[in-house]
């Protein structure tokens, strides 16, 4: 599948989940430099800048320095693809930081809001799934666990149709140029009429970072229980395998989200959008 030979964007009816994944594929792979890179070197320049600051002052700011590198990674990749796609602009990895920078104050102000409703919708969840972990440990009985597994399904529900209606607001803002309450609102509007295409997208995805987590957690439990090498030993070998994976994770999902995102948009109703920056 060649990205340049195929309808841009494709309609809903065309774009299917296996279609997102495999485009997605093929365009952090091709583009590995461009949309890979800059996610591997904010993770160097955050953990530099995490030991120098707790060395100096003791205090840890490796959370907070890896949240806004998050934020100038994820509007990266979406004005980068949507620059690809839109308009056929082979990206640099120089363009790719400079969308991203660009774009980081609504970014950031968008990602906040997100974060606090899902600390909200968290909440939620923990209410759905309390009576049941509460009965449980008074009273380990069938009823119990079937309360709590129920709670722990209703929880998922909830955070996945949330997560599906919200996850389009990073491709607004480097679409739309949207504000802080806009691109969520935005990604409402097209996650809701168009649900179904867009959960399935982000489940696989859900999936592929499970699996992938799977993958890895295996490998390292392997060489310590098989006493193929030592626990520090093995984090060391794998420190770099995962820093890689999980930057391409990184990229494979922002950019299979940014592809849904232009999908379900052609034929959603929307305004005028202001021209597509450079």
């Amino acid at each position: 599948m060649h990205e340049h030979e195929e309808p841009i964007p494709a309609t809903p009816k065309e774009f299917t989940t296996g279609r997102a994944l495999m485009e997605s594929w093929e365009i952090c792979s091709n583009h590995f430099i461009a949309l890979t890179a800059p996610m591997l070197l904010l993770l160097l320049i955050v953990a530099l800048l995490s030991a120098i600051a707790e060395k100096l002052t003791s205090v840890p700011i490796g959370g907070t320095l890896f949240a806004l590198g998050m934020v100038i990674s994820t509007m990266s990749i979406h004005r980068t693809v949507m620059n690809l796609k839109l308009r056929g602009t082979q990206p640099t990895f120089r363009s790719a930081i400079q969308a991203g920078t660009s774009l980081f104050g609504r970014g950031l102000a968008s990602s906040l809001l997100t974060l606090t409703a899902t600390i909200l919708i968290y909440f939620v969840g923990v209410l759905l799934i309390s009576p049941g972990i509460m009965l449980w440990v008074q009273n380990k009985s069938p009823a119990a666990g079937l309360l709590l597994w129920t709670g722990i399904f209703g929880a998922f529900l909830v955070y996945q149709w949330f997560l599906t209606r919200i996850c389009l607001a990073p491709s607004a803002v480097a679409d739309r140029q949207l504000g802080l309450f806009e691109a969520l609102k935005y990604s409402w509007i097209l996650s809701g009429s168009n649900f179904k295409a867009v959960r399935r997208v982000w489940l696989s995805l859900l999936a592929f970072i499970v699996i992938t987590s799977m993958v890895f957690a295996g490998t390292y439990w392997s060489l310590v229980g098989f006493d193929l090498c030592s626990e520090s030993s093995a984090f060391m070998l794998l420190l770099l395998p995962i820093f890689i994976t999980s930057s391409f994770a990184v990229s494979l999902i922002n950019t299979a989200l940014c592809l849904t995102y232009l999908s379900v948009k052609a034929t959603s109703w929307s305004p005028a959008a202001p021209p597509l920056p450079g």
